[in-house]
């Protein structure tokens, strides 16, 4: 029994790597279309990768970059954007990104958020979802080994011991739980997209006779608080300024 585990654990190392190098293959190939201007060629290759499952900041930044050789602003922005929800801290995404917005027609005024929004986001960008949440079943893991040896401990002294121990635990689990909890509340309400349409009016109901409030262009990042009829998505800016777009001219991250 022991073999046949040994056997498969080296079989499925052995397809891992193969899988690794294989994807590193078709990178380097897409690097290659890149570097000969063939951006078009490009980016079809970094999607397929996409499209396997595989993602890194480097895919992300090649990808956007390519976009925005083949002047598609939005289409940059929105690779930058998505690159930067899997890796928050990298700061390569995070400079292309910033250059590029640079090259929108909106200029939108980003309005201060509360403290405690703020330290959410902080919190977020300093450590992924996974990781508090890889956090806590460890703490949960430690918390129930503590309570098993204080449960069949013998000694008074170390019952003692075992159970303020316990406790201190449980209660790292459970303030672990709740900062878990508040982050993926936090980002899975706040749901962004990406303006794809040269020039879209934004409306003041969710429907094309509505009186128009402002227009929008391409590349402007908005954050949809609301859906309507699986035709149009309400809308704020980071100024504040809310509305209803058609939801096939935007792309959500």
């Amino acid at each position: 029994m022991k073999n046949q585990f040994y056997l498969l654990f080296i079989i499925s190392l052995f397809f891992f790597d193969v899988s690794i190098a294989n994807q590193d293959n078709k990178f380097i190939s897409a690097n290659e279309q890149y570097n000969l201007e063939n951006y078009n060629t490009a980016v079809f290759k970094y999607k397929e990768i996409l499209d396997s499952g595989f993602h890194s900041p480097e895919l992300y930044f090649n990808l956007g970059s390519a976009y925005y050789k083949l002047d598609s602003i939005a289409q940059s922005i929105y690779f930058y954007e998505k690159g930067l929800i899997h890796f928050p801290r990298n700061e390569d995404l995070k400079q292309n990104l910033q250059f590029v917005n640079n090259l929108i027609i909106d200029d939108i005024d980003d309005i201060s958020r509360n403290l405690i929004e703020n330290r959410i986001i902080e919190m977020f960008n300093y450590i992924e979802l996974n990781t508090w949440s890889y956090i806590s079943i460890i703490f949960s893991l430690i918390s129930s080994l503590i309570f098993i040896i204080y449960y069949f401990s013998n000694s008074v002294r170390l019952k003692k011991f075992y159970f303020t121990l316990f406790c201190m635990m449980f209660l790292l689990t459970i303030s672990n739980l709740t900062i878990n909890f508040y982050i993926s509340n936090f980002e899975n309400n706040s749901l962004s997209a990406i303006i794809f349409s040269k020039e879209v009016e934004i409306k003041l109901e969710p429907n094309k006779r509505s009186d128009t409030l402002f227009n929008l262009h391409e590349g402007t990042k908005v954050q949809i608080i609301e859906n309507f009829d699986d035709q149009w998505v309400k809308i704020m800016l980071s100024d504040g300024q809310i509305g209803w777009i058609i939801k096939n001219q935007i792309k959500i991250l």
